[in-house]
């Protein structure tokens, strides 16, 4: 049996690295998911935002909008997969506490 990646999953007392979601969040704790790929990406799953690096942590995007995309039909609400895009970010605060951590 070959494992295909590493999950790890973290409790916080609140979405700290998504503002938001903290804005209205009611819970006693938050989860999130960390995922190493065999392949060197890192996936972190957030409850509002995902954020990945396919390099092995070096660079970040997160899993934005792409707002000029236009819906498939006059005033309706449904879109083509392309106006979901990656956003090059600075690494996600989850994923800099979780470097804090392993040191």
């Amino acid at each position: 049996m070959k494992a295909r990646n590493k999950s790890e999953w973290f409790e916080l007392a609140k979405p700290i690295g998504e503002p938001k979601v903290a804005e209205n969040y009611r819970e006693d704790s938050y989860w999130i998911e960390r995922v190493v790929k065999n392949n060197g990406e890192i996936v972190w799953f957030g409850q509002g935002t995902n954020w990945v690096s396919k390099d092995n942590g070096k660079t970040w995007q997160y899993l934005g909008t792409d707002y000029s995309v236009k819906p498939l039909e006059e005033g309706g609400c449904v879109y083509p997969e392309n106006r979901n895009i990656w956003i090059d970010c600075e690494p996600p605060v989850y994923e800099k506490l979780y470097l804090e951590l392993k040191r």
